[in-house]
């Protein structure tokens, strides 16, 4: 996401290239997420902007925006004049206006258009002052935020703060890809045309229209509810502030800086370096610093911000020294992340960003909000002995059967009324499982009577007969056959009655009508 350096770097585009400006023409495309989520539509953003002549182009931390007015045009009835009137008639006529007198000197006014009727001669003046001579500015005024991936082109001029990896080889489409609005500026004399587009292909971005005077801008919403700027409000932000913030809050100081509410313009990238250059780990929570921490991050956030607007987030020309140029590309095999002094850099996650710290230089001082080892306990810390394949089936079985404890049928878990007490046989089977015996036990009675002499229970077969999803159920320890079982094996007589069951009233009744039939037989 550009932060506090990415956008004062196109603000110093925009004095550059629209500031001074006329609009004359204006395209937006449709977009909900960039336009409608914030109360405006393409429509009306073409409708504010049109013809208006842009005075200022200015930030706060990640938003910024301009400031515009429009070419105000006054007409004048001139009664028995000639269609072509001369200047002294012309500054007569203005000087009798009360609100207006002309002046040649500040050539304020400029006669542009007449229109002749039969006993009338009009006059269109446009007047054309700056906001610093006479307040004239014109809302709704744009106000931008590039979200996670928006960004503002320039036509014939690179305004993107990394190079590419691939040279362009042939000349870019414009509108260019994933544009939201284009602007062209009308040309003149001394004015050159140039053509803007604001991009976001993940439509994250917000464009809103402000409807205030342009003095007032920083006093209504959004901007009101944003944190000062370190940089445009190093007169707010200062160490006594900042102390009284980090002391008002037991959060982690990374999280207290990322939030746009307390301080504008900080990012992930801009906060993992001033807490690097401060020494400070990004876990530990805002009210445990000490004063000596604070003052250092004081110092840090001012250095840290003001170097990132001076260079306009050219990374290029960032200090050897800073975290920035060695951070990126984690998780890449044979490319540790390491300062070339040999201290390694590692990641975490704080306030739902991923991090990178420095564990040998930014140490713990206070209670964090989760613990992390540095560098020299991870190096210190014993291996962990592989565990074999019996403890970890058995750890398995147990996680299962923990699972399962306080839950019903339905996936719902007991309550408490419900728990077996401590002292019940825990060993007793549940009813599926005693329904399971009672199936299994006639599938074997079935298969004893109607297979005579040589052929033997399912029961009696070997693990290497049985098929393999009925090995691991072989192989595992069962109750002792009953004798009607066993009686079904040695191929007694059918007449004999066996031992009722235990377990179920169903399981009897079914027993008694196979050795019924197999009695008939």
């Amino acid at each position: 996401m550009p932060e506090i350096g990415e956008i004062a770097r196109i603000v110093h585009y925009l004095h550059q290239h629209l500031v001074g400006k006329t609009l004359a023409l204006v395209k937006a495309q449709r977009d909900e997420n960039v336009f409608g989520k914030v109360g405006t539509s393409a429509t009306e953003f073409e409708k504010a902007l049109t013809g208006k002549k842009v005075l200022d182009a200015r930030q706060q931390g990640k938003y910024f925006w301009l400031e515009v007015e429009n070419m105000c045009n006054i007409w004048f009835a001139l009664d028995r004049m000639s269609p072509w009137p001369s200047k002294s008639h012309t500054s007569d006529a203005l000087s009798s206006i009360p609100a207006f007198s002309y002046s040649n000197r500040n050539r304020l006014l400029t006669p542009c258009i007449f229109f002749s009727s039969s006993n009338r001669t009009q006059l269109r003046l446009s007047l054309d002052i700056p906001s610093s001579r006479l307040v004239m500015s014109s809302p709704p005024h744009p106000l931008f935020h590039f979200g996670m991936a928006g960004w503002w082109k320039i036509r014939d001029h690179e305004t993107a703060y990394y190079k590419p990896t691939k040279p362009a080889t042939e000349p870019t489409a414009w509108p260019p890809k994933y544009w939201k609005f284009a602007l062209g500026t009308s040309s003149s004399s001394d004015v050159s045309l140039t053509e803007h587009a604001f991009v976001d292909f993940r439509r994250f971005g917000r464009i809103r229209l402000i409807d205030c005077p342009a003095s007032e801008m920083r006093h209504v919403s959004p901007l009101a509810e944003n944190g000062p700027d370190p940089v445009v409000d190093r007169d707010v932000l200062t160490e006594e502030w900042l102390v009284r913030k980090l002391q008002s809050k037991h959060v982690p100081v990374k999280a207290l800086l990322l939030d746009q509410g307390n301080i504008s313009g900080i990012g992930n990238w801009v906060g993992d370096e001033l807490l690097y250059d401060a020494k400070i780990h990004p876990e530990q929570y805002s009210d445990t610093l000490t004063a000596a921490q604070m003052s250092q991050l004081h110092r840090s956030i001012r250095y840290v911000c003001s170097t990132a607007v001076e260079l306009r987030a050219e990374s290029e020309r960032f200090p050897e020294t800073w975290l920035f140029k060695y951070r990126w590309g984690k998780g890449k095999k044979d490319d540790p992340k390491m300062l070339p002094n040999g201290e390694r850099i590692k990641f975490l996650t704080v306030g739902g960003r991923t991090s990178a710290i420095v564990p040998s230089v930014q140490r713990k001082t206070g209670e964090v909000a989760k613990d992390v080892a540095d560098d020299e306990a991870e190096e210190k810390k014993p291996t962990r002995k592989k565990k074999g394949k019996d403890e970890e089936s058995e750890e398995e079985e147990e996680e299962a059967d923990g699972a399962e404890v306080g839950k019903n049928s339905s996936g719902k878990r007991k309550k408490k009324s419900q728990e077996k007490p401590k002292g019940e046989d825990e060993n007793k089977p549940s009813r599926s499982t005693k329904k399971r015996a009672v199936k299994k036990e006639e599938k074997e009675d079935v298969v004893a009577v109607k297979t005579p002499g040589q052929q033997q229970p399912a029961s009696d077969l070997s693990t290497d007969q049985l098929p393999e999803r009925k090995k691991a159920k072989a192989t595992s320890p069962e109750k002792k056959p009953s004798k009607r079982q066993k009686a079904a094996a040695n191929q007694e007589p059918a007449s004999v009655k066996p031992e009722p069951k235990e377990e179920s009233n169903v399981g009897r009744r079914r027993s008694a009508r196979v050795s019924g039939g197999a009695a008939a037989k």
